[in-house]
């Protein structure tokens, strides 16, 4: 069967949104920074983190988990090391987005650092806008699902 071309995908997709509500930013969580917490997003600052354990609470008790890591699961607080030993492997590393580094705007490709604005958003914005309807502005310590590392960091 011939693959379709990407402009038929679109138009496809765009007729079926038809009354739909435009996809918000939501959509890949983004995460505001927490004035107060110095390693936001990190592993270190996590509720699900054992602290010196280094394990997670949900990726179990095989995986090392530094405070510098970060993954799409962070949930801000103190980390729990009363749950070293209660670990539960519920996601693996892959699913969970796990990443040994500081997922934040300030290290991501997508990232306008002069206007504080992200270019992913930006472009889904103008080739999709039936679609898209994607706050732009974001926080150097910010983070979302979308993070590619910038070449050089």
């Amino acid at each position: 069967m011939p693959k379709k071309p990407i402009e038929n995908i679109v138009k496809s997709l765009l007729a079926e949104r038809k009354g739909v509500e435009k996809i918000s930013r939501a959509a890949f969580l983004y995460l505001e920074p927490h004035k107060e917490t110095k390693d936001f997003a990190q592993c270190g600052t996590c509720m699900m983190h054992t602290g010196k354990h280094k394990t997670c609470t949900i990726h179990g008790k095989d995986i090392e988990i530094t405070k510098e890591m970060s993954c799409g699961f962070y949930i801000a607080g103190a980390p729990h090391e009363d749950m070293a030993g209660k670990e539960m492997p519920a996601v693996t590393p892959k699913e969970s987005g796990l990443y040994d580094g500081k997922v934040r705007c300030e290290n991501c490709t997508h990232a306008n650092k002069q206007t504080l604005t992200c270019k992913l958003y930006s472009e889904l914005n103008a080739e999709l806008p039936q679609v898209f309807e994607l706050d732009e502005n974001i926080k150097a310590k910010g983070c979302c699902n979308a993070f590619t590392k910038r070449s050089g960091k």
